[in-house]
């Protein structure tokens, strides 16, 4: 059997599926759309689905990273991270400018890579942390842990919750660490494997997906899409990424052409969430059998279509690019090898 877990390289491109699908889903008539009907709420509860696309790539990497431990060559990863993104933005960059016919500026350019997708730098500050909280989590019993997890995603979710009931009350204390909720969730899912039968799993995904809808029906009271509780901060959705991770996480999954292929493109998934938002709307406005259709139906089927579309476009310009970034890291690593000695 193959030590690689290839279900959680389904899982991160399903997460980057979803990342594209919803950048192109929100500029579609759904979001005008007044939430009275059978068809808006089932879009409704679609988007919610997708909403869960960041936080499973954070709750993957609470996963993965659990047992990096407190060393240079867990810091040396992360200039791998950084070249990968750094270029991927400044391509990003480009093609956008050329698409769009902007003026182009080396001081535009530095903006815009310094100003990345949230995603990038959350990530950033999960990978310096990550060893810390690795070393604090593991000395903790299973109940203190499971405290912890509890007080967290407490002191992220009721302030969001509560704001849609126009209560202030620690509405700005700490509610912006959801990532480390999701973090912290991908470590104990790791130690502590939910003992759920995959039925089970998805239809409390499900459930929650449905109660989060519905809430946002009743709060909307025949209104537009708002998402009032919050949308990676909401506890439904946290609630949703556990049940979607622990199903990925336990399915079994063999080595077998398709997994290779999933897994090779698995690779890429940065590149994927990175400059999605660019081909999503590049593509939508191309293609006449992608462009968004007035009929909030027809947009609906045309979205996962223009999903995969736009990973297979960016797929084929970050194959290049990630390589000269993995070069580009190597030849640094090198160089710091033979300057400081080999990292431990």
């Amino acid at each position: 059997m193959s030590k690689r877990n290839y279900s959680l390289d389904l899982l991160k491109l399903m997460a980057a599926w979803f990342v594209v699908m919803v950048h192109h889903f929100e500029r579609t008539p759904f979001m005008e759309l007044s939430l009275t009907t059978e068809t808006a709420f089932l879009l409704t509860t679609f988007l919610s689905l997708l909403k869960t696309c960041v936080p499973l790539f954070f709750i993957t990497s609470g996963y993965l990273l659990t047992r990096h431990e407190i060393n240079q060559r867990h810091y040396r990863r992360l200039l791998d991270f950084l070249m990968e993104s750094t270029l991927l933005l400044v391509v990003a960059y480009f093609l956008n400018h050329t698409y769009n016919d902007l003026p182009l500026g080396a001081k535009d350019l530095l903006k815009f890579v310094l100003n990345p997708p949230y995603y990038v730098s959350f990530h950033i500050g999960l990978y310096l942390l990550a060893p810390y909280l690795n070393r604090l989590l593991g000395s903790l019993k299973k109940q203190e842990e499971t405290g912890l997890l509890i007080l967290m995603t407490g002191l992220v979710a009721l302030p969001a919750f509560l704001k849609a009931f126009d209560i202030e009350y620690l509405h700005t204390f700490i509610r912006s660490a959801y990532p480390l909720v999701y973090y912290l969730l991908g470590g104990y899912l790791r130690r502590y494997p939910l003992q759920l039968k995959q039925r089970t799993k998805l239809l409390v995904t499900l459930a929650a997906l449905a109660l989060n809808t519905g809430l946002i029906f009743w709060l909307a009271d025949g209104g537009v899409y708002d998402p009032f509780i919050g949308t990676y901060d909401n506890l439904l959705i946290i609630t949703a990424t556990a049940m979607i991770f622990s199903f990925f996480q336990t399915l079994e999954v063999g080595e077998n052409p398709a997994t290779r292929i999933a897994s090779f493109l698995a690779h890429y998934t940065l590149a994927y969430y990175i400059m999605g938002d660019y081909y999503s709307d590049i593509i939508a406005r191309n293609l006449d059998f992608l462009r968004v259709s007035d009929n909030v139906r027809i947009a609906f089927f045309q979205t996962p279509l223009v999903g995969l579309t736009s990973m297979a476009v960016t797929t084929i310009i970050a194959i290049p690019t990630v390589w000269l970034a993995q070069r580009l890291t190597e030849f640094l690593h090198n160089r710091a090898d033979s300057l400081f000695g080999p990292s431990q």
